[in-house]
C-alpha cells in the first residue's frame, strides 16, 4: 500500500536584527508499506552468471529408408547473465517454526554460440532466433517445515527471428 505524507508549516525565519520573516515549507514523503505489523521481511537483489559447455554428441544414424541423419551444434557455449530480486521472510506468527517464502522475480539475458539443429542428407535444418534469448520469470520457494520444501514458477523467453516459448515448474522436496 503506497504512503504519502504531507505537511504543511509555517516558520518564522528570523535572523539576527533583521524583521521577521515568514516562509512557507512543505515536506514532502513518499514511501511503499509493504507486510503488515507482526511480519520479518528481507528483500534481496542477486546478480548471476554461468557458463555452459554444451558438448552433446550424437553418433551419425542411417533410417531404414536410407536417410542418414547427423546432430549439429555440439561444442556450444551457453551464458547467462541477469538479475533476481526477491523477498525472503515470515509471519510473526510462524517465528517458532520453519515456515519461509520467497516470492521471485528473475530477468536474464541468455547467449548460444551455436544452434542446435539436425543434418538429413545433406540438408541442413537448425533452430532460428536462440542465439540471444531474453528471460523472465517469476514464482516462488517455500519451506513448510525443516523436511518439506516447495517452489513453483512460470517463465517465458523470446528471441529473433520469432523464437519463444513459455515454461512452468512445480516441485516439492521432502528430506527424510
Amino acid at each position: 500500500m503506497p504512503l504519502m505524507v504531507k505537511n504543511w508549516l509555517r516558520s518564522p525565519g528570523n535572523p539576527v536584527d533583521l524583521p521577521v520573516q515568514w516562509k512557507r515549507v512543505i515536506p514532502l514523503k513518499a514511501g511503499e508499506f509493504t507486510g503488515s505489523q507482526g511480519s520479518h521481511y528481507d528483500w534481496y537483489i542477486q546478480p548471476q552468471s554461468q557458463i555452459t559447455w554444451m558438448n552433446v554428441r550424437a553418433s551419425e544414424h542411417t533410417e531404414k529408408n536410407g536417410t542418414k541423419v547427423q546432430l549439429s551444434g555440439d561444442g556450444n557455449i551457453q551464458s547467462r547473465l541477469g538479475v533476481r530480486t526477491y523477498l525472503k521472510g515470515k509471519s510473526a506468527s510462524d517465528d517458532n517454526k520453519a515456515h519461509q517464502f520467497e516470492p521471485f522475480v528473475e530477468v536474464n539475458w541468455i547467449h548460444n554460440t551455436r544452434s542446435w539443429g539436425v543434418i538429413m542428407d545433406n540438408t541442413a535444418l537448425s533452430q532460428d532466433g536462440a542465439t540471444n534469448i531474453a528471460e523472465v520469470k517469476t514464482g516462488v520457494q517455500g519451506k513448510l517445515s525443516d523436511n518439506l520444501n516447495v517452489w513453483g514458477n512460470v517463465g517465458v523467453q523470446a528471441g529473433d527471428k520469432g523464437y519463444s516459448d513459455a515454461q512452468a515448474m512445480l516441485g516439492i522436496k521432502y528430506i527424510f
